[in-house]
C-alpha cells in the first residue's frame, strides 16, 4: 500500500534529518579542517535528503488526489446503482398499473408483487449504502486543506442532492405501491 510506504519513508526521512543534524553538531568538535570537510559532506547529504523529502511530499499529494478521485467516482457509481434500482422498481410497478390489473391473473399479480417487494428492498439497500458512503466521504473532506476541501465538498453536495432526490422518489413509489395494494381486490 503506497500510503504505508509513504509513512515509513517519511519516518526514515525524519530520522535521517535528526541523524545529520546531530552529526553536524558533533563535527564542530573536530579540528577546523576536519570539521569543515565533514560539515560540507553532511550538508550535501542534507540537501539530497531535502530533495527526497520534496519528492516524497509530491508523491503523497498525488496519491491522495488519486484516492479522492477514485472515491468520488465510487460515490457517483453508488448513486448510479440507486437510480438504476429505482428505475427497476418503477418498471416492476408498471406491471400492476391500474389499466393492466384486469388483464393479469392472480398468480401473475402475486409474482409481480413479489418482484416489486424485492425491487423496493434493493432500492432501499442501495439508498442506505450510498448514504453511508457519502457520509464517510464527507467526513474525509472535512479533514482536508481548504483548497482541496472546497471542490470535493461541492461535488459531494451535488451527489447528496441526487441521493435526496432518490430518497424522495423511493418514498413516493412506496406510497403509490401501498395505495395500489389497498385498492387491489
Amino acid at each position: 500500500d503506497s500510503e504505508k510506504a509513504a509513512a515509513a519513508t517519511q519516518k526514515a526521512v525524519g530520522e535521517a534529518r535528526t541523524f545529520i543534524v546531530q552529526k553536524i553538531a558533533d563535527a564542530k568538535k573536530y579540528s577546523h579542517g576536519a570539521a569543515d570537510a565533514c560539515t560540507k559532506e553532511l550538508t550535501a547529504l542534507q540537501k539530497e535528503l531535502d530533495a527526497s523529502a520534496t519528492q516524497l511530499a509530491a508523491m503523497k499529494k498525488d496519491t491522495a488526489d488519486r484516492k479522492r478521485k477514485t472515491q468520488m467516482q465510487a460515490s457517483s457509481g453508488k448513486l448510479e446503482k440507486v437510480e438504476a434500482a429505482l428505475q427497476k422498481l418503477v418498471a416492476d410497478m408498471a406491471t400492476l398499473a391500474d389499466d393492466k390489473l384486469s388483464e393479469i391473473s392472480a398468480e401473475d399479480a402475486q409474482t409481480a408483487c413479489e418482484q416489486i417487494s424485492g425491487a423496493e428492498s434493493d432500492a432501499q439497500a442501495a439508498v442506505s449504502g450510498a448514504g453511508k458512503f457519502l457520509a464517510a466521504r464527507n467526513q474525509e473532506a472535512k479533514s482536508l486543506a481548504e483548497a482541496q476541501r472546497a471542490p470535493m465538498m461541492a461535488e459531494l453536495s451535488k451527489l447528496q442532492a441526487r441521493l435526496t432526490q432518490a430518497q424522495v422518489e423511493l418514498a413516493k413509489l412506496r406510497s403509490e405501491e401501498h395505495t395500489s395494494e389497498l385498492q387491489s381486490p
